[in-house]
């Protein structure tokens, strides 16, 4: 970004030792090269990082790590997770209360609802349902939870308000499909990498119990 580039330079730093490296690539290389293994599969989940919002990686002592494939703006795992927090009453950073939320409810109840909103192929390749926009829709969460959230499920709880049973399962489905992505994306990296190590890294992969 030439912002940084700007505030670099006028810090001392030479602008030709300056070295951009995208945002995933260093997820990758923070949890490959921290590892002991030689040969990994590693998958990078976020909200965004430039323009990717996730990147299936090959990680080798001896060849580094090889990027395989990205899955790019506006289409997010992470940014549809965080949507669903905000309609629960969080903010972000508090994902991991809709994890623990979706303990307590039914899945089933909203994954066909939630699954047109966000859809993931038998690969674990997802995208946002093109039809939630007329060309105005730029997919951030406000707009999420405002247009496509409280017309499903009604209006944004307020924090101080009761946790009740459509929360839970809300939170449930989204977690659901959340774990439908990861796993689908892990064996489609096994199966492209042959590799018997997978690494996790990225917001995402803060899921715990995905």
């Amino acid at each position: 970004h030439p912002t940084f580039h700007q505030i670099l330079v006028a810090a001392g730093f030479r602008e030709d030792r300056i070295v951009d490296v995208r945002h995933h690539l260093c997820h990758a290389a923070s949890v490959f090269y921290a590892s002991s293994f030689d040969d990994a599969a590693v998958l990078t989940i976020d909200c965004s990082g430039e323009a990717d919002t996730a990147m299936l990686t090959h990680g080798s002592r001896r060849d580094g790590i090889k990027i395989l494939r990205t899955i790019g703006l506006p289409h997010s795992l992470g940014r549809f997770y965080e949507a669903t927090t905000h309609w629960l009453g969080w903010g972000f950073g508090e994902e991991g209360k809709t994890m623990a939320l979706a303990g307590y409810g039914e899945p089933s109840r909203y994954l066909a609802e939630l699954s047109d909103v966000f859809r993931i192929d038998a690969d674990g390749f997802f995208e946002f349902n093109t039809r939630l926009t007329d060309g105005s829709f730029s997919y951030s969460t406000d707009e999420l939870v405002s247009q496509v959230f409280e017309e499903l499920f009604g209006p944004r709880r307020k924090r101080a308000d009761d946790l009740e049973q459509h929360h839970m399962d809300v939170a449930a489905a989204t977690q659901r499909l959340c774990e439908q992505a990861m796993v689908r994306l892990a064996v489609t990296l096994k199966k492209q990498t042959g590799s018997n190590v997978l690494l996790l890294a990225g917001g995402v992969a803060s899921n715990s119990v995905g």
